[in-house]
């Protein structure tokens, strides 16, 4: 990104944390491409045919910054590093729990064969 640009997200940071709804519009509309490139890294790391998709995942990560409004947003890097943790978190979550339902499926037939038997 150029200098100006950004300049351009980390005013745009203040701006929405003073409660422009213009520039949340605007600032998400400039950060959304570089959320959804983390995202697709991300997700590199995962399985084929895992349940979480990239989209799905920044749109869950928008949902949480968007609540974050009031965060003391420093620049475009500290915002950044928080949606790469968001991120993280949210894509380990994802695994976590899928793991727990196997778990679950697994032990459970495990345990109906053995009633069974």
């Amino acid at each position: 990104m150029a200098h100006d640009e950004i300049g351009d997200i980390t005013r745009l940071l203040h701006e929405w944390r003073e409660g422009s709804p213009d520039a949340e519009n605007e600032l998400f509309e400039q950060v959304m491409p570089d959320l959804r490139r983390l995202a697709q890294y991300l997700m590199k790391g995962e399985r084929k045919g895992h349940s979480l998709q990239a989209t799905e995942l920044v749109d869950q990560v928008y949902l949480r910054l968007v609540s974050a409004k009031n965060q003391d947003w420093r620049n475009r890097q500290h915002f950044f590093a928080i949606a790469a943790s968001v991120l993280t978190q949210k894509s380990a979550h994802n695994s976590e729990r899928r793991w727990r339902g196997f778990h679950r499926r697994f032990w459970s037939k495990r345990r109906a064969s053995a009633i069974c038997w």
